[in-house]
């Protein structure tokens, strides 16, 4: 008689591993608007660019079009599919387009001053607030492992206080 595993439900995905896939993805679009204000202008600095402002908001855009795409339909972004986590309904299926959109157009208020962000530490299903818009969350089909998830909240946590320090 053969012995096969029973796979596991999926699982919220924690804090740790949706900040970190964020900043993969944020890191990749950071890392194309400063090749486009240097290929641009290379004269001028990159955070004094006068054309910083047009380029940043198309980027900005584009980056809300990535996040939309790569929500729906069974898809994830770069820095999702690292981590092995991907956006669901609340069932656990895949968005459809005009969830996706929603859930990416809503960034926008979750990322003022990144309370949208850190909403997801205080709700019980662990949502920001773009899922709650969307009817969304973020799961992982992966056990968090007894190594995977220290080293995932360290990071994350490093993450955290980097951003916060950059900020203020």
């Amino acid at each position: 008689m053969s012995h096969k595993s029973q796979p596991h439900a999926a699982r919220k995905a924690e804090f740790a591993e949706r900040a970190l896939a964020f900043t993969i993805d944020y890191a990749l679009f950071t890392g194309i608007w400063y090749l486009v204000l240097k290929a641009v202008d290379p004269t001028l600095p990159v955070l004094l660019n006068e054309k910083g402002t047009i380029v940043t908001a198309f980027l900005a855009a584009l980056f809300l079009v990535y996040q939309a795409f790569f929500s729906c339909e069974g898809r994830a972004t770069l820095g999702k599919s690292l981590l092995g986590i991907r956006v669901a309904d609340a069932a656990g299926d895949p968005l459809d387009i005009g969830r996706a959109i929603i859930r990416a157009v809503s960034y926008i208020p979750s990322s003022l001053f990144t309370l949208g962000f850190f909403w997801a530490l205080i709700d019980s299903k662990g949502r920001a607030w773009h899922d709650l818009a969307a009817g969304s969350g973020v799961v992982s089909d992966h056990r968090l492992g007894r190594l995977r998830g220290p080293v995932l909240r360290l990071a994350a946590g490093t993450l955290v206080v980097a951003f916060a320090l950059s900020v203020g």
